[in-house]
């Protein structure tokens, strides 16, 4: 379990997350006009998530889960 740590909020640098995009994702996906952040959807899932928990994704038919679950 992390602890719980009350910060000042910090920026992500996330860099780009076009290598992802291209291992999960299909080519007709790139056009979408509303790409999430594959870096960002990892650092949620491990932001706020454990090992063993339940998320649940109303991007599922893009495979954004997938990437997530990769940062666990």
């Amino acid at each position: 379990m992390r602890p719980t740590v009350i910060a000042a909020p910090q920026l992500l640098n996330l860099g780009s997350d076009l290598a992802l995009r291209h291992r999960y994702f299909v080519k007709g996906s790139f056009a979408h006009p509303a790409k999430l952040h594959c870096g960002l959807y990892q650092w949620m899932v491990w932001r706020y998530t454990l090992p063993g928990d339940t998320i649940a994704d109303c991007m599922a038919g893009v495979e954004s889960f997938r990437t997530g679950e990769t940062a666990q």
